[in-house]
């Protein structure tokens, strides 16, 4: 797909999320070529606490 890197962030709000990527395209010039984004509200479904953990531990599971 041509991608090099992926950016996951978290805001407390929508206007917090354009100043993030206002910033990532300003600081990013010419090595930011593409920039797509997909917004998910977390809001009343949030099960467990966000934790990159448990992602290592499936992505370790899946290379076994």
């Amino acid at each position: 797909m041509g991608i090099g890197g992926v950016v996951v962030s978290l805001h407390k709000s929508y206007s917090d999320y354009v100043d993030f990527v206002r910033e990532l395209r300003l600081e990013g010039g010419d090595g930011l070529k593409m920039a797509d984004s997909l917004i998910v509200s977390l809001e009343g479904s949030v099960i467990k606490p966000f934790d990159l953990k448990d992602l290592a531990k499936t992505l370790h599971e899946e290379d076994v």
